[in-house]
């Protein structure tokens, strides 16, 4: 199993908070940034492409995982949590709804 100790996670990491001026890429807005595991991190990121853009969520895991060397397993054991949590974030219908489809189906696999 991946393990890491806490460390710094940005918290609402999407394509919006990059910036990029043609050399360098920014990473902005950490306002929501704290301490944690950054497969919680990298599973709420996975979760705001499946909302989103949702091709890209499968190629954000992948490549998250190639690189940092995590499972997808691990990475996705935190998907009822980062789901949850996210429900009372302000969000349109259809991205709610999302959410719920993530929540029910861990429900059915317990």
């Amino acid at each position: 199993m991946y393990t890491q100790p806490d460390f710094l996670c940005h918290g609402d990491f999407h394509p919006l908070n990059i910036l990029y001026d043609g050399e360098i890429h920014w990473i902005i807005d950490w306002v929501d940034a704290s301490m944690g595991s950054p497969l919680a991190d990298a599973c709420r990121t996975y979760v705001i492409f499946k909302q989103y853009l949702l091709r890209m969520s499968g190629i954000y895991l992948q490549y998250f995982c190639k690189e940092s060397g995590a499972a997808k397993n691990d990475v996705l054991s935190w998907l009822p949590v980062v789901a949850a949590a996210r429900m009372s974030e302000k969000m349109d219908d259809k991205a709610r709804m999302i959410l719920t489809k993530i929540i029910e189906e861990w429900k059915n696999v317990k």
